[in-house]
């Protein structure tokens, strides 16, 4: 026998899935932001996780869709990818 689901369970979920696209686009805002750095370089940690997010999305050059690499950047957030880049490099982040 299945329970209803609450309408404030549904918000919740709702909440929670608007703050991971919020960090996504964050993600994709920073790598974007260390290219406008360069020749100077980022700290270990976020040099990882942005070069990671190069591998497969390139800089923005002109406006373009970013569904799809939000969608990408969420699932490297849900398998913890990102931040396995950034420890690999920098260490345990605490």
């Amino acid at each position: 026998m299945s329970q209803p689901v609450s309408a404030a369970a549904l918000k919740a979920r709702e909440s929670v899935d608007n703050a991971a696209h919020v960090v996504a686009l964050e993600y994709l805002a920073a790598a974007q932001g260390l290219e406008f750095l360069k020749p100077l370089r980022a700290g270990l940690g976020p040099r990882a996780a942005a070069t990671r997010i190069r591998e497969e999305i390139p800089p923005l050059e002109e406006d373009r869709p970013m569904a799809r690499e939000v969608e990408r950047v969420l699932a490297w957030m849900a398998s913890g990818e990102l931040v396995a880049a950034a420890e690999k490099a920098a260490g345990p982040l605490d």
